[in-house]
């Protein structure tokens, strides 16, 4: 935290022992706004959508802006990312079609991962879905 800002490097987390999220940003705790980056990893968009041939450091970016009153979330243009994406990893001329119009590219503005994930050490194993990310303190 500096002059009232709190600026975070990339945060990932897991949701239900499956989901893989990050998020960055800034929330500025004087003015009570907030401008960071919701970031969908290939893991969670290969296990929510079934889509293939992402790199495991892709991540798709959804902004985050506004007051701590009122966040605006813009799920139009990560809506149309996945829609490309998942027809990218369809077999078929409308993948092939869709290729050749879009890339992945991949947001510049997330930053990489810190690995390994607390959750890829010893003694927590994912598929577990009754263990306790604390219990790898044991």
């Amino acid at each position: 935290i500096e002059n009232g800002v709190l600026s975070t490097d990339r945060m990932d987390f897991l949701i239900n022992n499956v989901l893989h999220l990050c998020a960055c940003g800034k929330v500025n705790l004087f003015n009570k706004k907030v401008n960071m980056n919701l970031g969908i990893t290939s893991q969670a968009l290969r296990y929510s959508y079934d889509i293939k041939n992402l790199s495991d450091d892709y991540v798709l970016k959804i902004p985050i802006k506004g007051s701590f009153d009122n966040l605006k979330i813009d799920p139009s243009k990560a809506i149309g990312k996945i829609l490309a994406l998942k027809a990218l990893s369809s077999q078929g001329t409308i993948g092939s079609f869709i290729q050749s119009l879009i890339t992945t590219k991949k947001d510049d503005d997330i930053p990489q991962a810190k690995k390994p994930f607390p959750w890829e050490g010893k003694g927590f194993n994912n598929k577990d879905q009754n263990q306790n990310i604390f219990d790898i303190f044991k």
